[in-house]
């Protein structure tokens, strides 16, 4: 929550930076696309000898300006109808927003590519069943496209989108299969959350260079935890006032959050304000409102359940996505113009496939 105004640029940087964090989580019903953008983006290699709308080609196998479209639009489309579609031309890091969407979006379809080369070698396929879903999916979707929709995406055929929804759905299928031994035995113990506060001030590019400012807020956070201490000014006011999080509360189970950070809140008492934490990107303040969130047990389990399958599987993918090179047609892609709103509002291309596979 932002109330303050002169948190007003702060607090739009820090959704700015959720949006990418979000994207880069970016999953199927079945959480198998998990992020590994950095690692994913090293696999790729520049070069030439390309058809004219052809992005990338993985081992023989294109991938098309149309097929990206999809994707990026309905992406681009989700989160502009709740930030507004001028939160695209935010500059962050070295470049915008959108860039940095865009790039993570791609790694995303490099690696459902992958996860189907990877489906084969394990020899997984989709069941009869499948293939009809996707083609219903497929039709569900292209018929809710307008003339100016199909145009964007160069004329994708409903057939083509069967395939992106077949993919798709193998990609889920591989996961489901490489997981399906993860142990679901968990403790009460190891289940256990810590729900606190927090005051949260992030550092832009400029801040996170800047001495004289990480000192201001260093000083700043030291006069929140004394007003919270010596003069009893309630920690959830100071929160609503400053925070530039998200969230003013939140629960927090291990092995979610940077180690630091955890080893700080699980070391809390019930109403103790911690010491001042400052990690690459921010400066944090918390203040413990029960060191047992009693409430969270259940879903705890299967957040730990889901966390020891993603890294079970992003440990697989990245032995076999080692050995795979996937070529960039660098000048259509550093060209390709995302388009968005102004009457290209599609946005349900994953929620058709929830439909569809309700897994």
């Amino acid at each position: 929550m932002c109330y303050n105004k002169i948190m007003l640029t702060n607090c739009f940087k820090a959704k700015c930076k959720k949006i990418i964090a979000v994207i880069g989580v970016w999953v199927l019903a079945t959480c198998c696309l998990v992020a590994c953008g950095k690692g994913e983006r090293r696999e790729i290699v520049l070069s030439t000898g390309f058809y004219e709308n052809e992005i990338f080609r993985l081992e023989g196998e294109r991938t098309n300006r149309g097929e990206v479209m999809v994707y990026l639009t309905n992406i681009m489309n989700q989160y502009g109808q709740v930030y507004g579609d001028e939160i695209w031309n935010t500059e962050i890091g070295s470049g915008s927003l959108q860039s940095e969407v865009k790039d993570t979006v791609l790694a995303r379809i490099v690696k459902i590519k992958i996860m189907n080369r990877m489906a084969e070698a394990y020899s997984i396929t989709l069941s009869e069943a499948d293939i009809n879903a996707a083609a219903q999916a497929a039709n569900a979707y292209y018929t809710s496209l307008s003339e100016q929709e199909k145009a964007a995406f160069e004329q994708i055929t409903e057939e083509e989108l069967a395939r992106m929804y077949e993919e798709y759905a193998l990609a889920a299928r591989l996961y489901n299969y490489i997981t399906k031994d993860v142990s679901t035995e968990i403790s009460d113990d190891e289940a256990r959350s810590v729900l606190v506060e927090q005051i949260v001030l992030y550092k832009d590019d400029n801040r996170n260079t800047s001495e004289n400012q990480a000192d201001a807020d260093a000083v700043r956070m030291a006069e929140f935890a004394r007003q919270a201490r010596e003069e009893g000014t309630d920690f959830a006011e100071l929160a609503s006032l400053y925070n530039e999080a998200e969230k003013d509360k939140v629960s927090v189970l291990r092995g979610q959050w940077e180690k630091r950070l955890e080893d700080v809140i699980f070391n809390l008492e019930r109403d103790q304000i911690s010491e001042i934490v400052e990690t690459e990107d921010a400066f944090y303040l918390f203040h413990c409102i029960s060191p047992v969130d009693y409430s969270r047990i259940d879903s705890a389990k299967q957040e730990i359940i889901d966390l020891r399958k993603q890294k079970l599987f992003n440990d697989t993918y990245a032995a076999y996505a080692d050995s795979v090179k996937i070529y960039l047609n660098e000048e259509v892609w550093d060209n390709l113009a995302p388009q968005y709103g102004g009457g290209i509002d599609t946005a349900d291309f994953f929620q058709i496939y929830d439909q569809y596979f309700p897994e």
